[in-house]
């Protein structure tokens, strides 16, 4: 017997994303400053095409504020092509590293800013050149471990698909619901992000999704539509 559309917690949701997937123990870096510039690179482009970029900063030496400051932005655009639309995020990058320069210092300045209150965080990400709300939630719930949601196109797409929101609902009332369900608590809401990018990719596809392979499917008012061309 179906379940009624939209009906499921998120929690519940998660739980059984991570039946079908297992842990994704994201963010994959070695310091939270490689965080920061992970969340940065991945906007508009692959994971993959990410991944090479920050090969290519760890190589050269250029994954702290000081260096990255140091180093030409032509060279730091070059390093980080692989990324795509490298002349900006190169911008980017640096608007944040000397954001942390003027407010804290070039050498302890990240770790610094990121024991700021989540809150107080964002709304500090939020005012640096090129971070945007799904960014600057990326940096405070990875980098800085504090709670929040990524409220991202997947993230959407998903809860949309299910009736567990409107397409309508602004993402900040997303956001705030999201951090309701899942008690606020930072692990499990990264792990929601991770698993909801994952059925996004896998199952959830933005065209021709896989339905009969899903593992949300007895709840998806998607799939229980009868004009699924009317669910985006």
């Amino acid at each position: 017997m179906h379940k009624q559309p939209g009906k499921d917690t998120l929690r519940g949701i998660i739980d059984r994303l991570a039946e079908a997937y297992g842990a994704q123990d994201w963010w994959p870096a070695e310091d939270r400053f490689e965080i920061i510039v992970g969340a940065i690179l991945t906007q508009r482009v692959s994971w993959t095409n990410v991944e090479q970029a920050m090969l290519r900063l760890r190589e050269a030496g250029c994954l702290s504020v000081l260096t990255m400051l140091a180093t030409p932005r032509d060279v730091l655009s070059e390093l980080i092509r692989p990324a795509l639309f490298h002349n900006v995020k190169a911008d980017r990058l640096l608007a944040f590293c000397r954001f942390v320069e003027r407010r804290h210092g070039p050498l302890l300045g990240v770790d610094a800013l990121l024991e700021l209150p989540a809150a107080d965080l964002r709304e500090a990400l939020l005012g640096v050149a090129g971070i945007g709300p799904e960014t600057a939630d990326a940096i405070v719930l990875y980098a800085a471990g504090k709670a929040t949601f990524v409220v991202d196109a997947y993230a959407r797409r998903i809860l949309t698909r299910l009736g567990w929101i409107e397409q309508a609902t602004p993402d900040e009332v997303v956001r705030d619901r999201a951090m309701a369900d899942l008690s606020r608590n930072a692990p499990l809401l990264g792990e929601a992000h991770a698993l909801l990018v994952e059925h996004g990719k896998r199952r959830c596809l933005k065209r021709n999704p896989r339905c009969p392979e899903c593992v949300l499917a007895p709840s998806c008012a998607f799939l229980l539509s009868s004009n699924r061309a009317e669910v985006r």
